[in-house]
């Protein structure tokens, strides 16, 4: 696993896609200007990676964000950046911490 403190850090390594702007030429667009998307759109989300392989679907959890899909997220979100579903960005521990 690969903890990440650091929003900023996570978001350059993983290829967050984070704001409406973004999202012009990607044919779909997020619940919010941020880039975040609701449980219900899971199945969208899913259908835009398959058809798009370079991105993926980050998953927000209660206290972290983790780089892969997790069906307990409160909100999802895409990237195009590195696809390691080890990496996990969580504030409340040390920056480069491995386990």
């Amino acid at each position: 696993m690969i903890l990440i403190s650091d929003f900023s850090e996570f978001i350059r390594q993983i290829g967050l896609v984070a704001h409406i702007d973004d999202f012009e030429h990607l044919n779909i667009r997020p619940c919010t200007l941020l880039g975040s998307f609701e449980e219900h759109r899971v199945p969208e989300l899913l259908d835009f990676c398959l058809k798009n392989p370079r991105f993926h679907i980050v998953s927000h959890l209660e206290n972290s964000d983790v780089n892969r899909f997790d069906g307990k997220g409160l909100f999802y979100r895409i990237a195009s950046g590195d696809k390691n579903p080890n990496i996990i960005y969580s504030p409340k521990l040390k920056s480069g911490f491995h386990l």
